[in-house]
């Protein structure tokens, strides 16, 4: 288990447990059983985003100082994992917002890591083994090495951090997605805003999707 592993479960075990507990108990004991369940599903997801994000920001001083990416800086390893994570919890979250968060979800990671992340998420205890999982990121990076694969879509936002170009809009514009998602899962949030809306929220910024294009754009010029 590397760093980011274990602050991830950390995270995890925190958030729906003792600190949740200690700052949340009102909120969830007036709570249904249905509405504690999708209270604590915003709990897990919100300090998963919260520490990926600001792990990746911490890390990300050494990334100017060295002027080049660790190998382990915002891996595709950690982002599967990160995915996982995100999507155990999504049951427990209404329709509406799961979709939601599924849609944010494949913008910050990709579209294939974000099918990864299902396809393990449910697996029994013991099923994976640390050779299929080698095998799975290894048949990826061969599928990217022999398509090109630098689409946005397929990607996502932290793929374009990942690579051996430091790229500062990239890295603003993930840690702004990121923000972005741990708002849908707010315990204040605002229900009635749009999903466009939570994208613009409060600074007015362009939507994710239309800075993503801008960026990509950006680089091919």
């Amino acid at each position: 288990m590397d760093a980011l592993q274990w602050i991830i479960t950390v995270a995890v075990s925190l958030a729906s447990g003792t600190v949740g507990g200690a700052t949340l108990a009102p909120k969830i004991g007036m709570r249904t059983e249905l509405g504690r369940r999708h209270l604590e599903a915003e709990i897990a997801i919100r300090g998963v985003l919260q520490t990926y994000r600001d792990a990746m920001k911490y890390r990300h001083a050494e990334v100017v100082i060295r002027q080049n990416y660790p190998a382990d800086y915002v891996s595709l390893e950690s982002q599967v994992r990160l995915a996982e994570e995100i999507i155990q919890k999504l049951p427990d979250l209404p329709r509406r917002r799961r979709q939601k968060i599924r849609r944010h979800l494949k913008i910050l990671v990709g579209a294939w890591t974000t099918g990864y992340g299902e396809a393990r998420a449910f697996l029994p205890e013991g099923f994976r083994t640390p050779q299929s999982e080698e095998s799975w990121l290894n048949k990826r990076i061969a599928d990217m090495v022999k398509a090109n694969d630098a689409s946005a879509a397929e990607r996502g936002l932290l793929g374009r951090v990942n690579s051996d170009v430091i790229d500062q809009a990239a890295f603003e514009t993930a840690v702004a997605a990121m923000d972005d998602m741990i708002a849908l899962v707010s315990v204040d949030r605002q229900p009635t805003l749009r999903p466009r809306e939570l994208w613009d929220r409060r600074t007015k910024r362009k939507g994710i999707e239309s800075r993503v294009a801008e960026h990509e754009q950006d680089r091919d010029t």
